[in-house]
């Protein structure tokens, strides 16, 4: 499965990558996976097992507001109709808005390659991925030996 997330930065040199995730079912996910377009229609793919994983983190998150225009219209008139022309502005103000988070998230991996990614929260998809990214587990490497 792939995110719904535009890739802002990474190490690849190409400007058309994606991630994604694989798992297996009611086990979570094991792999990340990130591909990189080379071509018209050649992409290449690569596996990172989560031991291959050192980071994963937030970096910004950034709330949005956005207006509707018909919600807009549609408060103004609810609002003319019953409060006059006080409730057609209250109700321009009050309806039409929408808000969402732009989440921009940094994985980075053990062989040096990194991504910044950004999720818009308006899409469910987006909001899926970013629930997935935030919820990996990686696993305690152990710095030094134990004696």
């Amino acid at each position: 499965m792939y995110f719904d997330s535009k890739i802002i930065d990474s190490s690849w040199n190409t400007p058309a990558t994606s991630l994604g995730v694989k798992g297996k079912f009611l086990k979570g996910v094991d792999t990340l996976l990130v591909k990189e377009s080379t071509g018209l229609f050649k992409s290449n793919t690569y596996e990172y097992s989560l031991d291959q994983v050192k980071q994963i983190g937030v970096i910004d998150e950034e709330s949005e507001v956005s207006k509707k225009l018909l919600g807009t219209a549609a408060g103004a008139g609810i609002g003319a109709l019953v409060l006059g022309p006080i409730g057609l502005v209250a109700g321009a103000l009050a309806s039409g808005n929408k808000k969402s988070k732009i989440v921009k998230v940094g994985v980075k991996f053990e062989d040096d390659n990194w991504l910044i990614i950004e999720f818009d929260t308006k899409s469910f998809n987006a909001r899926t991925g970013l629930d997935i990214l935030k919820n990996i587990q990686l696993p305690n490497k152990k710095k030094e030996a134990p004696f």
